[in-house]
């Protein structure tokens, strides 16, 4: 009986601390002394407190900033300091009709849109690309800062860059280099890159006059993602000149091989039918209703039109 006594006034106890427990969120204190008629108890033993470990939340990786890709392209290319102008320049064509060189520039803040530039390539071989490019650096860099006074330019003197990136391999590095010492010109870092086999991305290389080899830039490096964001921007911008020129060229080539057709002429013709596929759609009658093409004039234009389809 005794024992049963002593087992109930146990249990009890047990319950009380444990209610004690939830209650207050601490651990209750105790007596160091047990009744009269208990026996003494570990309670830590018998109940511990649960702990809980912090949890850890996984930090991402830090984007890096402009400045931390200015920096990183300095250290990679082994340049005295980040630079503060970056000009890079881009050829496009297609298979050599309407060449079209871009000049794009980046600065500490980012693309310097209102210095962008394009030069649309004349008297080069059809595809030669590296005519085109000595042609539009020329033009960029003549009277010792460049008029850069093409297509889109603004007429002023734009600042000499100091790091000049062309896009392509040691062939057009040194038409870069030969452009910039014919005019005397100094204090211009220069870099080429060139895309990878299969023109895949993360294996370009970047070329700098002087160095036997082109620097080991990992495909997770900061510079060389800046030097691909550059140079795709410059590829943009060509291309997107040359698409324009080229649709330019193929609205109005075949009206301009036709004699007795000048420009204000023709330029009638495009306007009165809407460009070169309505004058191609257009009867004898309707051509000789242009003010300017007469009867003999409207037959001659139709049939040779006809003639190329």
């Amino acid at each position: 009986m005794r024992r049963g006594v002593e087992r109930f006034a146990i249990v009890c106890f047990l319950a009380s601390l444990l209610v004690a427990t939830v209650l207050t969120g601490c651990e209750p204190e105790t007596s160091a002394t047990p009744a009269r008629g208990t026996t003494s108890i570990d309670v830590a033993a018998v109940a511990p407190t649960p702990t809980f470990a912090p949890t850890q939340t996984p930090q991402p990786t830090p984007t890096p900033t402009l400045n931390d890709r200015f920096a990183a392209l300095a250290a990679a290319l082994e340049l005295p300091e980040p630079p503060a102008r970056i000009e890079c320049f881009d050829v496009s064509h297609t298979d050599g009709e309407a060449t079209v060189a871009s000049c794009v520039v980046f600065g500490p803040e980012g693309p310097v849109k209102s210095d962008y530039r394009r030069f649309n390539v004349r008297d080069v071989a059809p595809g030669d690309d590296y005519a085109a490019m000595r042609q539009a650096l020329a033009r960029r860099f003549a009277s010792s800062g460049g008029d850069g006074r093409d297509e889109g330019g603004a007429g002023e003197a734009a600042p000499l860059p100091d790091l000049l990136l062309i896009d392509g391999g040691r062939g057009q590095l040194g038409r870069a280099l030969d452009v910039l010492e014919e005019l005397a010109l100094t204090g211009v870092e220069t870099a080429a890159v060139a895309k990878g086999p299969g023109r895949k991305p993360g294996f370009e290389s970047v070329y700098r006059p002087g160095r036997a080899s082109p620097p080991d830039l990992r495909e997770d490096s900061p510079a060389l993602h800046f030097i691909q964001s550059i140079r795709d921007e410059a590829h943009r911008f060509a291309i997107t000149g040359h698409r324009s020129r080229r649709a330019r060229r193929r609205r109005t080539s075949t009206l301009e091989a036709l004699p007795g057709i000048g420009p204000v002429l023709r330029q009638r013709l495009l306007t009165e039918f809407g460009g070169l596929p309505g004058v191609r759609r257009a009867g004898v009658e309707d051509l000789a209703r242009v003010r300017g093409v007469s009867p003999r004039l409207a037959r001659e234009v139709y049939e040779r039109l006809r003639e190329e389809e």
